[in-house]
């Protein structure tokens, strides 16, 4: 059954690679980056990590807050294991983690009984983002 999506794209429940292209197309050589952020929002939890390596292997520019949309959608799902494996992949493919990553990536670690690897990863925040207010931490802690 195909899922609505307000920007009026829509996707069968279990998607086929040809048909999330197909919906990432017009997205192709955008110079916007978030523009693909759009579909990213409206599909439904369990498509969003499907969405995201369909557009990373179109080699579309992915960003934090495609990165931090799908962490979101996992965290929804209670999969803390792929809250942290998208945090990871981020790194490796050289996007920086903004405070809201970080958050989300902490509270997976923590959600899997991690606490010492959330206090890693708050201990090292502050490496890969530059608040300019101490009130961003404070609101990106509580995501």
């Amino acid at each position: 059954m195909p899922a609505p999506v307000r920007g009026g794209w829509r996707l069968p429940a279990n998607p086929s690679k040809e048909e999330l292209r197909k919906a990432l197309e017009p997205f192709r050589g955008s110079a916007k980056p978030r523009a693909a952020l759009a579909l990213l929002r409206e599909v439904p939890a369990d498509l969003a990590g499907q969405v995201l390596q369909e557009l990373l292997a179109m080699q579309l520019r992915a960003d934090a807050f495609h990165y931090f949309t799908v962490m979101k959608a996992e965290r929804r799902k209670g999969r803390w294991q792929h809250v942290v494996h998208h945090f990871g992949q981020m790194q490796l493919r050289g996007v920086a983690p903004d405070a809201y990553c970080f958050s989300l990536a902490m509270d997976a670690w923590a959600e899997g009984g991690q606490w010492l690897r959330s206090l890693a990863l708050f201990a090292h925040i502050s490496d890969y983002t530059a608040p300019s207010r101490c009130s961003q931490v404070l609101v990106a802690l509580r995501v």
